[in-house]
């Protein structure tokens, strides 16, 4: 068996890469802009120089070898770590900023922040174009591929069963977290709902109709919620991803709502904001509204500038409602 070489080409780990990431000739061409014979030929010329297969091509899939599986797994973050070596420093100005700037948001959020999202990014970027769209579940992988710049979803922060749910974003190491603040969870009821003057605990609870948000990204743990709801006696009847469409909802009815409540003055005049610090244990009681990118991304002027200007327009909302 022939060492590998010391000078691998660089331009030959860029194919390998893109190849191990999708699995696919033509779209490994495509993304770099070379031809699927391009392709071809490098994987070729790795395989030669590694003294390996690399992949094994199974019906249209690029199946890779236990080496390639070595060299793939932190090849990507590598890549990008020397990428961001290689950039020079720029001054960034936003007023001569033309780009086209997708940004996608939880449903969760969208109706608290996303106009304001718009009307403050809008200012500072007069020549962008911009996109403001829900976050789904393809979004990770838009991210990864270019679709989507910029991602705002929520993150568990809190609570009996935070630490079960880390794995939601960080499976997928193309995505950089920058974390902006934290939302508890909250009970909105009428004002003239039994709960309005007092602090709920557990038992108060026991019994009544509740209305919840669905936050998509948590689907798959719904189990133990039930669970606790259960527990607690809570029948959650309505579930929404709309907060305005909840409130309406407790407005004409006498339910109890739980939420995550980013801004107090979009409650309507009806509904009042209870604390729910005295219902325990919960599974998580508190989100972080984190921001997400491509890595590859982490050092360009114009995402270090967008990154921190979505966290501070968030952070305003959010700490706008006391």
């Amino acid at each position: 068996m022939k060492s590998a070489k010391s000078d691998v080409n660089l331009n030959l780990l860029k194919v390998f890469n893109e190849l191990y990431k999708s699995r696919n000739a033509k779209s490994t061409a495509k993304k770099l802009g070379i031809t699927r014979t391009a392709v071809s030929k490098s994987l070729s010329r790795l395989r030669d120089e590694l003294d390996d297969p690399l992949f094994v091509r199974v019906s249209n899939e690029f199946v890779p070898t236990s080496r390639a599986i070595a060299i793939g797994e932190t090849l990507d973050a590598k890549l990008n770590d020397l990428y961001s070596l290689c950039l020079l420093p720029e001054e960034f100005d936003p007023k001569k900023a033309n780009e086209k700037i997708n940004i996608a948001v939880t449903p969760t959020l969208f109706e608290q922040i996303g106009g304001e999202l718009l009307l403050e990014l809008s200012k500072e970027l007069p020549l962008v174009r911009f996109n403001l769209t829900n976050w789904d579940e393809n979004t990770s992988e838009k991210i990864e591929k270019g679709d989507i710049q910029i991602g705002i979803n929520l993150v568990p922060d809190g609570g009996s069963a935070s630490h079960q749910f880390g794995d939601l974003f960080t499976t997928n190491k193309s995505l950089r977290e920058t974390r902006i603040v934290s939302i508890p969870l909250a009970i909105v009821v009428r004002k003239d709902h039994r709960l309005a003057d007092s602090e709920v605990r557990n038992e108060d609870l026991n019994g009544e109709q509740v209305a919840g948000l669905i936050i998509p990204e948590l689907n798959r743990y719904q189990a133990l919620f039930q669970q606790t709801y259960q527990r607690l006696g809570i029948d959650m009847r309505l579930r929404a991803e709309s907060n305005l469409s909840l409130y309406h909802l407790v407005s004409k009815s006498n339910l109890v709502m739980i939420t995550l409540l980013t801004n107090k003055r979009q409650l309507p005049q009806e509904l009042t904001l209870k604390s729910m610090r005295n219902i325990k244990p919960l599974p998580i009681d508190k989100f972080c509204i984190s921001s997400f990118h491509h890595t590859q991304n982490h050092q360009s002027p114009l995402y270090q500038w967008l990154i921190s200007k979505v966290g501070e327009i968030i952070s305003g909302v959010v700490q706008g409602q006391d």
